[in-house]
């Protein structure tokens, strides 16, 4: 395969992740119901439950997610409102090899990891080791900064505003 052949099949899977991943927010956003985490059929038949130990893609995701949302691309970060609360997704890593879903309001631990090598389905850290859940409660708080420190680099000019604004959660 040709270099220009592997650029535009990566380019694809990447692509493919990316509206998967906002689909998934966008079915738990609007869940049945407005049950908050609970998804449809959709996000259901597409998550596999991992433990955080065994997952080194989830890992780097929660781990790097608040940098995204503080400095990454408008097109990197989104939220989607709706019965279902505010979920967020997330498109990061330094090859842009994964994308994170979660609901933030209320922040219920649900994590969706998608990455490229998964094709149509996602991660689902499911794991109460305290490992997972320090990792899971960091996720949530480096988020809540990562928020506030974007709103304020929009502000002073230093950062191009959001297509749609997100919502602060401090």
């Amino acid at each position: 395969m040709e270099p220009a052949d592997q650029q535009d099949r990566l380019d694809e899977d990447a692509n493919r992740r990316r509206r998967m991943a906002e689909r998934l927010a966008t079915e738990l956003a609007h869940a049945p119901g407005g049950r908050h985490g609970v998804g449809s059929d959709y996000v259901a038949s597409r998550a596999v439950q991992v433990r955080l130990s065994s997952a080194v893609e989830a890992r780097a995701a929660l781990e790097e997610a608040p940098t995204v949302v503080s400095v990454g691309r408008p097109e990197d970060v989104g939220q989607v409102s709706g019965s279902g609360g505010v979920v967020m997704y997330v498109h990061g890593g330094y090859f842009d090899d994964w994308s994170i879903v979660f609901p933030v309001v209320p922040f219920t631990g649900l994590i969706l990891v998608c990455v490229d090598d998964l094709g149509d389905h996602c991660m689902q850290v499911h794991d109460d080791s305290p490992e997972a859940r320090q990792a899971v409660s960091d996720l949530h708080a480096g988020v809540v900064l990562a928020l506030e420190n974007r709103r304020k680099s929009i502000g002073d000019g230093s950062m191009p505003p959001d297509p749609v604004p997100l919502r602060d959660l401090a």
